[in-house]
């Protein structure tokens, strides 16, 4: 994908990781012929749409570079659901798209919206307090807009830390949310204790 022009730069955070251009007809295309074919192949039932928030992040960089990454995103949701009326579509953050799409999705996540790991110091703190109160009202407006849609959580923590654990679970439940908690690996889900 390289090579044909449709990944763009690497991810700082998660090397191996590209961005890609979803203004490709190339990756839709990719996406509905071979890579949801395949998951469904291996008998799963439904996909999770990780980080459709970049396209928006992207185009706001570089408006001319970028132009139309949102709209391309929100087509790219809609032609999925298009060609897989039955299966589950679950949507990480994209809040930019969420009311163009939330119709056509069953489960949105709010990721790292009370808690979060930061690579450069290497600890989890909680989020700056207007980030977490602008990730709230976007999900609790999907929800009241799509009276349908799942909302969860997924939060960082130190799996250690049983009190900042059950802190973030009760937060997450207060505010009306299916919430989880996993280290940065994503190697586990913290139990609620």
């Amino acid at each position: 994908m390289k090579a044909e022009g449709i990944l763009l730069m690497e991810n700082a955070d998660w090397p191996g990781s590209f961005y890609v251009d979803v203004r490709d007809p190339r990756w839709t295309k990719r996406v509905i012929e071979e890579l949801i074919p395949a998951i469904l192949h291996k008998g799963f039932t439904g996909i999770f749409l990780d980080t459709l928030d970049n396209p928006s992040e992207l185009e706001r960089i570089d408006k001319v570079k970028y132009e139309g990454m949102t709209d391309a995103a929100v087509r790219l949701v809609r032609t999925i659901r298009r060609h897989y009326p039955e299966i589950k579509i679950m949507l990480n953050r994209g809040y930019e798209i969420l009311p163009d799409v939330g119709e056509a999705i069953d489960m949105e996540l709010g990721e790292s919206v009370y808690t979060d790991y930061n690579f450069e110091t290497k600890r989890y703190s909680r989020v700056d307090t207007g980030l977490y109160q602008n990730q709230v009202k976007n999900l609790k407006d999907a929800a009241d807009r799509f009276p349908g849609l799942d909302i969860y959580t997924l939060d960082y923590w130190d799996p250690s830390d049983y009190r900042g654990v059950a802190e973030i679970y009760a937060v997450q439940r207060k505010n009306g949310f299916l919430p989880y908690v996993s280290s940065i690996k994503l190697d586990r889900i913290v139990a609620e204790p």
